[in-house]
Protein backbone atom coordinates (compact mmCIF):
# COMPACT_ATOMS: atom_id res chain seq x y z
CA UNK A 1 0.00 0.00 0.00
CA UNK A 2 3.00 2.30 0.42
CA UNK A 3 4.31 1.84 -2.60
CA UNK A 4 1.49 2.16 -4.22
CA UNK A 5 1.04 5.34 -2.56
CA UNK A 6 4.24 6.73 -3.09
CA UNK A 7 3.28 5.79 -7.04
CA UNK A 8 0.26 8.08 -7.07
CA UNK A 9 -1.92 4.66 -8.08
CA UNK A 10 -4.89 4.84 -6.08
CA UNK A 11 -6.99 5.67 -9.34
CA UNK A 12 -6.65 2.08 -9.53
CA UNK A 13 -9.32 1.61 -6.52
CA UNK A 14 -11.82 3.33 -9.07
CA UNK A 15 -12.22 0.26 -11.01
CA UNK A 16 -13.68 -1.68 -7.88
CA UNK A 17 -17.66 -1.74 -7.45
CA UNK A 18 -18.80 0.44 -4.40
CA UNK A 19 -20.24 -2.80 -3.12
CA UNK A 20 -16.36 -4.49 -2.95
CA UNK A 21 -15.16 -2.20 -1.26
CA UNK A 22 -17.60 -1.93 1.20
CA UNK A 23 -17.31 -5.88 1.55
CA UNK A 24 -13.68 -5.36 2.18
CA UNK A 25 -13.76 -2.34 4.65
CA UNK A 26 -16.57 -4.29 6.50
CA UNK A 27 -14.08 -7.47 6.61
CA UNK A 28 -11.00 -5.43 7.93
CA UNK A 29 -13.29 -3.65 10.52
CA UNK A 30 -14.68 -7.49 11.48
CA UNK A 31 -11.19 -9.12 11.59
CA UNK A 32 -9.70 -6.64 13.78
CA UNK A 33 -12.19 -6.25 15.98
CA UNK A 34 -12.32 -9.89 17.09
CA UNK A 35 -8.37 -9.76 17.35
CA UNK A 36 -9.14 -7.03 19.90
CA UNK A 37 -11.29 -9.97 22.06
CA UNK A 38 -8.41 -11.38 23.64
CA UNK A 39 -7.60 -6.96 25.27
CA UNK A 40 -11.31 -6.45 25.49
CA UNK A 41 -12.07 -9.41 27.64
CA UNK A 42 -9.06 -9.88 29.50
CA UNK A 43 -8.08 -13.78 28.66
CA UNK A 44 -8.39 -16.10 26.06
CA UNK A 45 -11.40 -16.18 23.58
CA UNK A 46 -12.91 -19.03 22.74
CA UNK A 47 -12.44 -19.77 18.61
CA UNK A 48 -14.33 -22.57 16.78
CA UNK A 49 -11.44 -24.98 16.82
CA UNK A 50 -11.09 -24.47 20.67
CA UNK A 51 -14.74 -24.41 21.85
CA UNK A 52 -15.21 -28.17 22.98
CA UNK A 53 -12.23 -27.90 24.72
CA UNK A 54 -12.09 -24.11 26.55
CA UNK A 55 -11.45 -23.70 29.70
CA UNK A 56 -14.61 -22.13 30.46
CA UNK A 57 -14.01 -21.62 34.49
CA UNK A 58 -10.70 -19.23 33.31
CA UNK A 59 -13.89 -16.81 32.27
CA UNK A 60 -14.78 -16.41 36.00
CA UNK A 61 -11.75 -15.31 37.74
CA UNK A 62 -11.97 -11.34 39.66
CA UNK A 63 -9.94 -9.86 37.17
CA UNK A 64 -11.68 -10.82 33.91
CA UNK A 65 -14.16 -9.70 35.77
CA UNK A 66 -13.74 -6.47 36.40
CA UNK A 67 -12.20 -5.78 32.85
CA UNK A 68 -15.50 -6.96 30.99
CA UNK A 69 -17.30 -4.99 33.90
CA UNK A 70 -15.01 -1.62 32.53
CA UNK A 71 -15.50 -2.80 28.90
CA UNK A 72 -19.17 -2.67 29.09
CA UNK A 73 -19.45 0.32 31.17
CA UNK A 74 -16.96 2.62 28.81
CA UNK A 75 -18.89 1.32 25.53
CA UNK A 76 -22.27 2.35 27.49
CA UNK A 77 -20.81 5.84 28.69
CA UNK A 78 -19.41 6.55 24.88
CA UNK A 79 -23.05 5.62 23.60
CA UNK A 80 -24.58 7.30 26.14
CA UNK A 81 -22.65 10.91 25.54
CA UNK A 82 -23.17 10.24 21.54
CA UNK A 83 -27.02 10.00 22.21
CA UNK A 84 -26.35 13.58 24.49
CA UNK A 85 -24.65 15.40 21.61
CA UNK A 86 -28.02 15.01 19.46
CA UNK A 87 -30.63 15.59 21.91
CA UNK A 88 -32.15 19.17 21.63
CA UNK A 89 -32.82 19.97 25.31
CA UNK A 90 -29.19 18.65 26.81
CA UNK A 91 -27.33 20.75 29.15
CA UNK A 92 -24.74 22.52 26.98
CA UNK A 93 -21.93 20.77 29.86
CA UNK A 94 -23.23 17.67 28.23
CA UNK A 95 -22.77 18.36 24.60
CA UNK A 96 -18.99 20.18 25.74
CA UNK A 97 -18.28 16.67 27.16
CA UNK A 98 -19.60 15.12 24.33
CA UNK A 99 -17.39 16.41 21.89
CA UNK A 100 -14.28 14.87 23.79
CA UNK A 101 -16.14 11.62 24.85
CA UNK A 102 -13.75 9.63 23.78
CA UNK A 103 -10.77 11.08 25.66
CA UNK A 104 -13.33 11.19 28.42
CA UNK A 105 -13.91 7.93 28.28
CA UNK A 106 -9.85 6.59 27.93
CA UNK A 107 -9.59 9.04 31.20
CA UNK A 108 -12.33 8.10 32.87
CA UNK A 109 -11.17 4.16 32.37
CA UNK A 110 -7.70 4.45 33.45
CA UNK A 111 -9.01 6.20 36.95
CA UNK A 112 -11.74 3.03 36.99
CA UNK A 113 -8.95 0.64 36.40
CA UNK A 114 -6.22 2.23 39.08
Amino acid sequence: LLVMGLCHLGFLVRFFSRVALSGFITGSAIVTGLSQMKNLTGGPVPTVRTWRSFAWGDLVDAHRAMTVFTSVFMLGCLVWLRQAKRKPGAPRVIKLVAQVKELVVVVYGLVLVL
